[in-house]
């Protein structure tokens, strides 16, 4: 033997192959030494890349705001927070929690089908959870500002009633609200007003009439003794 190793023919097709040589495929390296560039390489990117700016979701931005449109935004949080803190002081010095204080509103305010709420319109009233809002009701019942009676169309399903105590307590509340949405209503206004949130002035001037008939209600309640079981069995009969 001579130790001559076996000359290697290189990769791809001989020379002499009739075929021609052999044409690079998609998945084969490129010679040494020579320059890929990027786009090559990566195709997908580079066609991503060649999109103009702003051509792709140029509709879909949100609209630009001025400095006077976050200015008017903070004061509307700020004046909503400064009402919700208000309420919910109102509601601790008159001896309620602040959810009480919703209970009895959602109840003496009721404009949906029935006589009287059952716990899962005061859920959708309130936004709470069913179970939060049974907790909520056991806790105003042992309290005595609300009672149940069972709906005389459905002896499954229970309807809340305020007690002439739980009337009182929200006459109280309302009135003290009224005043304080008074001033709320034009402070709103101007903010609403910068925002060029028309329609919503229009529907705070409508809570603000809503509010204050539900004071007059309320307060008109308490010189009344507020229904009980029998009263509503003896309607039903």
């Amino acid at each position: 033997m001579t130790g001559d190793r076996p000359r290697r023919e290189p990769r791809g097709r001989p020379r002499d192959d009739p075929r021609g040589p052999r044409r690079a495929g998609a998945g084969d390296e490129p010679p040494r030494g020579s320059a890929v560039t990027p786009a090559e390489r990566f195709p997908a990117d580079a066609a991503a890349h060649d999109t103009p700016a702003g051509a792709e979701g140029a509709s879909d931005g949100p609209a630009e705001l001025s400095t006077a449109d976050y200015q008017a935004l903070a004061r509307f949080r700020h004046a909503l927070r400064v009402f919700l803190r208000f309420s919910e002081q109102a509601a601790r010095e008159a001896g309620l929690t602040p959810n009480q204080h919703q209970l009895l509103l959602a109840v003496r305010g009721w404009a949906g089908p029935g006589e009287a709420p059952t716990i899962r319109d005061l859920a959708d009233q309130l936004q709470l959870e069913h179970h939060s809002v049974v907790e909520l009701v056991d806790r105003a019942v042992a309290a005595g500002l609300v009672h149940r009676h069972t709906d005389p169309d459905d002896r499954r399903r229970q309807r809340l009633m305020l007690t002439p105590h739980g009337a009182r307590q929200l006459a109280v509340l309302t009135a003290a609200h009224r005043e304080e949405l008074r001033r709320f209503r034009g402070e709103m206004a101007r903010i609403l007003d910068e925002i060029g949130a028309v329609d919503t002035v229009d529907a705070a001037d409508a809570a603000v009439a809503d509010e204050s008939t539900v004071a007059d209600e309320a307060a008109g309640a308490t010189d009344a003794p507020a229904r009980t079981d029998a009263d509503t069995v003896d309607a039903g009969r």
